[in-house]
């Protein structure tokens, strides 16, 4: 006896122990289900866009020397003008606000920023004056002798030429001193942005309609500090609304992620009822029993206790991907049972004397075909879990090991309860007015098939060749905009900043020199030439250096615009331009270059206009930074990382190959034949070739939400597949003509096929209902495939066997086959 038959014959003591089995089953999921209760959600749209750990490992050192720039809650202020009085003020206000929240370091707007400005006189009064701003206008005005004493042929006479000129001190400080901006301050705020690079284009348009405000996180901050901060500001603009004629939205990760998670908890009710909802249409159409329907549903809610209950306790949260999974198993949970219920009916009908005998037959013959189908859904599953992006990896890992959960369950659960049901006994003696109109349809494609294999074969390869041409198209890209719809706020807010600001994208490109180059006319030049080259590529909104602060403080000191384009000349200049921004207590240099020049960042901010174009960029850059003696590149910040995560993409569809081949020789071994292992391919990988097609004639792109799709196919595609070929081989045992062997397979087993489709298509449909962009594409894609596999199923697959299993070769598998199931028996 093989080793098989001997596992087959232990498990029939389900049937035998029956009662202890499910109230162990029924004790499991309960336990497990107390801790569903602690299953935390946890939403970070960047986690679909990570990249690896290079990527992250140079990121966290530039923002280490130079602060993280990407945690940002925005409010965008848009109005006529936005710096009419009372929308400053309301705009000031607002920021005041967002400097008390828990969380925030700083707080960047045009009243809050400490920028280098010129001072006004009535600031220059004693009474004006505390010990701290005393000393800071002392450092002010220290640097600014240094600085005219580094260009004497500007100023010959020192001071007394910058007296000459009309220019009096320069100082960086906010420009709002108080909790509302005065009529003085708001002329002075008018002033430079009119005159300062700084500003405009950056917190304020060209035109003076849009304005934003920036509460930067620390790095300590938590994801409920984050979300509590928009809750707050979202309340605190409820409360106290914009002038009239003005309008306030919010934008930032942190923003981003709240809509998420909004969205997503609305999903969790709504798909899981639809999908229910769906699967319980199927069954009652499809079965018409207690037994047929309950069982079903009873395996799908105790696989879905024992793995959120066991996610609970594993500490691992609901996340972007994750949150399918509950929807996924109430379909993908139905099929092992429904192929169960459905054996058990035949035997019955084939004269089983009695219930606990049919069940018995039934699990002989059923485990492991349902085994197999449950095992290379894991796998196409599992091929997430070495494609490395961690939120992939998760969600890999997690649907494997439930997709075997829900075939332990299935295994047990269904044949220990199905004798209970007297039910079904009844409905197998009906079986042949069941469903009639399902029925004839699947016998009539397959007498067409086994007329005309040939003809059949030959259809599919040239859809398969079209849709492999059609495929070659397909776009790999990813756009932190995929997570959202074209008219969500998020997506209307973004694309308001990317035309009149600089976005919401930012990446960081730091250049390390030992030689300390940075802090000298001759580094900064350098750094002045590759920013003039970035601004000159196509998606770059804005590049900032050090040399634009140090230009926009020696215009104000100098009075003069053509000193914003001059090489600066001498070191001294430098040093007495960097103090002189630091004077304030708070130095922006820090952003842009460290204090011993040896490492000096640009900040580059980005359209949302996909990874593919970042990366070219960024070698391109590369390219040309490499004409730099002795300089280093390295990249950092939220656009960097994300485009990185986009060769992970390219791998995930590296790992669906070796799932292929995984479920290839695991099919080999089950029918112990390479020849219906290599006939189960081609059913397999057409609805994967359509799918592809599909998505370049829809312009959708291949990114993290998308590509699962296929890992996820390549496993349930062949589900069905399996249990055709197992009952092919039954029925050749029997013998017959091609025709007649083909119409009896496709009758065993076409119903159940259908229906675990159909299970498929409506839990996978409902899906397209779901508030998050990824999902909706996620049921879309889902949907074609599947909906591609089932006809492959009933249509290819028996052309194939029709024509590519040899007689001789059948007879003998045949033989082998009865042999086993005399023994069985």
């Amino acid at each position: 006896m093989s080793e098989a038959r001997r596992t087959g014959e232990r498990i029939v003591a389900i049937v035998r122990h029956r009662g202890v089995v499910r109230a162990i089953v029924l004790i499991v999921a309960a336990l497990f289900a107390l801790a569903i209760p602690r299953l935390e959600m946890r939403f970070a749209p960047e986690e679909l866009v990570a990249g690896d750990d290079d990527a992250a490992r140079d990121a966290a050192a530039i923002a280490r020397d130079f602060g993280a720039q990407e945690q940002a809650l925005v409010v965008l202020v848009e109005a006529d003008d936005v710096l009419a009085p009372d929308v400053l003020a309301w705009s000031h206000s607002m920021a005041r606000f967002l400097e008390s929240q828990r969380g925030v370091m700083r707080v960047e707007s045009l009243g809050t920023t400490p920028l280098p400005r010129p001072t006004r006189d009535d600031e220059l009064t004693l009474e004006a004056l505390d010990d701290v701003e005393d000393a800071q206008r002392v450092r002010a005005e220290d640097a600014i002798t240094a600085a005219v004493a580094s260009d004497p042929e500007r100023f010959p006479a020192g001071l007394a030429s910058l007296a000459e000129r009309g220019r009096g001190p320069v100082e960086v400080r906010p420009m709002v001193a108080g909790d509302a901006p005065t009529e003085v301050e708001r002329a002075a705020i008018e002033a430079l942005v009119a005159s300062s690079g700084l500003l405009r284009g950056r917190m304020i348009s060209e035109d003076r309609r849009v304005t934003v405000i920036a509460a930067v996180l620390g790095s300590d901050a938590s994801e409920r500090d984050a979300e509590a901060l928009v809750a707050s500001t979202s309340a605190r603009i409820a409360a106290q609304a914009p002038p009239a004629g003005a309008r306030a939205r919010l934008a930032g990760l942190p923003a981003m992620r709240v809509s998420m998670i909004d969205a997503l908890r609305t999903d969790q009710v709504l798909l899981v009822s639809l999908a229910v909802l769906g699967s319980l249409l199927v069954l009652m159409l499809g079965m018409r029993t207690r037994g047929g329907v309950l069982l079903p549903m009873g395996t799908v809610g105790i696989t879905l206790a024992i793995t959120m209950g066991g996610m609970a306790l594993a500490g691992e949260p609901i996340n972007l991907l994750t949150n399918v999974i509950p929807p996924l198993l109430v379909t993908i949970g139905l099929a092992d049972s429904l192929h169960l219920v459905i054996r058990y009916r035949e035997e019955l009908r084939e004269g089983a004397p009695d219930a606990r005998t049919a069940a018995s037959r039934m699990l002989r013959h059923m485990w492991l075909p349902c085994f197999v189908t449950s095992f290379t859904t894991a796998v196409g599953f599992g091929a997430l879990v070495v494609q490395g992006t961690p939120i992939l990896v998760r969600f890999g890992a997690i649907a494997a090991i439930a997709s075997m959960t829900s075939y332990l369950v299935a295994i047990v659960f269904v044949p220990a309860s199905l004798p209970s049901f007297p039910g079904e006994a009844k409905v197998s003696l009906e079986a042949g007015r069941m469903s009639r109109g399902l029925d004839r349809a699947i016998v009539l494609l397959a007498r067409a098939n086994a007329r005309h294999p040939r003809m059949t074969i030959a259809v599919a390869s040239v859809l398969m060749i079209v849709s492999l041409v059609i495929a070659r198209g397909v776009v790999v890209d990813s756009r932190l905009l995929d997570q959202f719809g074209v008219g969500s706020e998020i997506a209307q807010v973004t694309r308001v900043m990317e035309e009149e600001l600089d976005g919401v994208r930012e990446l960081s490109i730091a250049l390390d020199a030992d030689d300390g180059r940075f802090a000298t006319p001759e580094g900064i030049a350098q750094l002045e030439s590759l920013s003039r080259w970035l601004r000159d590529q196509e998606g770059v909104l804005r590049a900032t250096t050090i040399a634009d602060w140090l230009h926009e403080s020696w215009v104000l000191v100098t009075g003069e615009e053509t000193a914003r384009s001059e090489p600066f000349r001498s070191d001294a200049q430098v040093r007495a331009l960097r103090a002189l921004l630091a004077s304030g207590g708070v130095d922006p240099l820090d952003a842009f270059v460290t204090d011993d020049g040896r490492r000096a960042r640009i900040e580059v901010r980005l359209l949302d206009h996909g990874a593919r174009r970042t990366l070219a960029m960024l070698e391109r850059f590369r390219a040309r930074a490499d004409e730099i003696d002795g300089a280093r590149v390295s990249f950092g910040g939220e656009a960097w990382i994300a485009s990185r995560g986009l060769e992970r993409i390219v791998a995930a569809l590296g790992g669906l190959g070796s799932a292929v081949v995984v479920i290839f020789f695991v099919m080999t071994l089950l029918f112990r034949s390479v020849r219906l292992g290599l006939l189960s391919i081609p059913p397999n990988a057409l609805p994967l070739a359509m799918t592809l097609a599909y998505m370049v004639l829809r312009g959708i792109p291949l990114h993290a939400a998308t590509v699962i799709v296929f890992t996820v196919t390549v496993g349930l595609a062949v589900d069905g597949a399996t249990h055709v070929i197992a009952r092919f081989r039954e029925q050749h045992a029997l013998g017959g003509t091609p025709e007649q062997i083909l119409l009896r397979t496709m009758e065993t087993s076409g119903r159940a096929v259908v229906l675990s489709a159909l299970t498929l298509l409506l839990g996978y449909g409902a899906l397209l209902f779901s508030a998050f962009e990824p999902i909706r594409l996620f049921g879309e894609l889902s949907f074609v495939a599947i909906g591609g596999a089932l006809i492959a199923q009933l249509v290819l697959l028996p052309a194939l066997l029709a024509v590519g299993v040899p007689r001789e070769g059948a007879r003998a598998a045949g033989d082998a086959l009865a042999s086993e199931r005399s023994v069985a028996e």
